[in-house]
């Protein structure tokens, strides 16, 4: 066991409390209900932006270097609470001089508790300049669950849906409209995905599978089941010239490492004796607050 005195000292790398006064307290959802607090209900971050979504059908996107509120991403309704985000950065294009092009455009794809996807194309004119430009949102109802996962392709074209019944669609993304095809039909909500093409990694809160998408077939994790049910979620490890692994969460602070596309686990990594002799975590500031690692398992 490692020597407390000698073990890492673990504290909050830096405040993000300044991020909550970017947002407003409250809304008004309906001019004769007043006004509603606004509740941050989902969160996502890239090199340069971070996206918060909310109860009010409200994405806020946020300048991470600048520290500013730069727009404001309106998703149908003020009815409609934002369950997820995923925001993704484009590759880089050539002009039609055979040069890179200086601007950038990113993609912002919103799931709703309706089961309702939203996607907007942001582009920005220089790396040094404010968003110039905002495509229209297209709409696309995919269920009526719950969104509880999002993963683009790298090409931004397909956008992969998981819900809280257990369906895995897959949503088209073209000019004017998005269209949708199931993929998979789980018996248990989804937790995450993860790409890898042509794999996808389905996470449930009881099972994890591979599902590969030229052929449809799908291949479980493993061979013994999940005693219990939980948001344990999955992804896959990629390195050049290594081969590739799933990494997958198990109860009781226990982490499969799997081989990808078999599903083969490797390797039990069991976390639970290192996490409780893990110091607690100071927060930034003056603050006497501290939260235990395993707590968050």
């Amino acid at each position: 066991m490692d020597d407390p005195q000698t073990s890492p000292r673990y504290k909050e790398w830096d405040s993000l409390s300044h991020l909550l006064y970017l947002i407003p307290d409250k809304g008004q959802r309906i001019i004769s209900l007043g006004t509603q607090d606004i509740l941050v209900t989902s969160l996502d971050v890239c090199e340069d932006w971070l996206a918060v979504g909310s109860n009010m059908a409200v994405v806020y996107i946020i300048d991470r270097r600048r520290r500013s509120l730069i727009l404001k991403i309106k998703c149908g309704n003020k009815s409609e609470n934002l369950t997820k985000i995923s925001l993704s950065k484009a590759r880089s294009q050539s002009d039609q001089s055979g040069s890179q092009s200086e601007g950038r455009d990113y993609h912002v794809a919103v799931g709703s508790q309706s089961g309702q996807i939203f996607y907007s194309r942001l582009h920005f004119d220089s790396p040094e300049s404010y968003i110039k430009a905002t495509s229209c949102l297209q709409i696309a109802v995919v269920s009526n669950a719950s969104i509880t996962a999002l993963q683009f392709v790298p090409d931004h074209r397909i956008l992969y849906v998981g819900d809280e019944s257990g369906v895995v669609t897959a949503v088209e993304i073209k000019e004017t409209e998005l269209s949708q095809t199931v993929l998979l039909n789980e018996t248990h909500s989804v937790v995450q995905l993860s790409l890898s093409c042509p794999l996808l990694l389905v996470s449930t809160t009881l099972s994890a599978a591979i599902l590969h998408l030229n052929s449809g077939e799908i291949t479980k994790l493993g061979t013994k089941p999940r005693k219990q049910q939980g948001t344990f979620g999955g992804c896959f490890h990629t390195r050049p010239d290594s081969p590739e692994y799933v990494y997958a969460a198990r109860p009781g602070l226990r982490l499969w490492k799997c081989e990808a596309p078999s599903g083969a686990v490797v390797v039990t990594h069991i976390f639970k004796g290192t996490l409780e002799t893990t110091p607690n975590i100071k927060l930034f500031g003056e603050t006497t607050q501290v939260f235990s690692l395993v707590s968050i398992f």
